[in-house]
């Protein structure tokens, strides 16, 4: 695989995972809060929500370890393992990224050059 090709293959991925993110998320978070089930998973085990959130995750790499390990490669069945592991990774950085918070007239301010990374 070339590079050029590499890049597509990742471009492509993307694309599917997102359209498999929005889907999921209807059915694992109310429209307020993303991370809602992983709050409530945390409180009922009295952990924090990235706990809860790295166990649920957790499930799908001892999946991903078990195929790997068979030898026996069902490439679809990996694809939607290795794509829920890249979700979850995504929703862990999203619930440990600070949010910008909107001012009074709800826009979100503007970053300057100075903020950026």
């Amino acid at each position: 695989m070339t590079r050029s090709e590499f890049s597509g293959f990742v471009a492509e991925q993307f694309k599917e995972l997102y359209v498999l993110m929005q889907h999921k998320n209807t059915e694992y978070a109310d429209d307020c809060d993303a991370f809602s089930n992983f709050k409530t998973a945390g409180e009922i085990l009295d952990i924090l929500p990235e706990q809860a959130l790295y166990s649920f995750m957790t499930k799908h790499t001892v999946s991903i370890r078990d195929i790997i390990l068979s030898g026996e490669f069902d490439h679809n069945v990996l694809k939607e393992k290795v794509g829920d592991v890249i979700i979850y990774h995504l929703l862990l950085l999203a619930m440990v990224t600070p949010h910008e918070s909107t001012d009074d007239a709800g826009e979100t301010p503007a970053v300057s050059s100075s903020d950026e990374g």
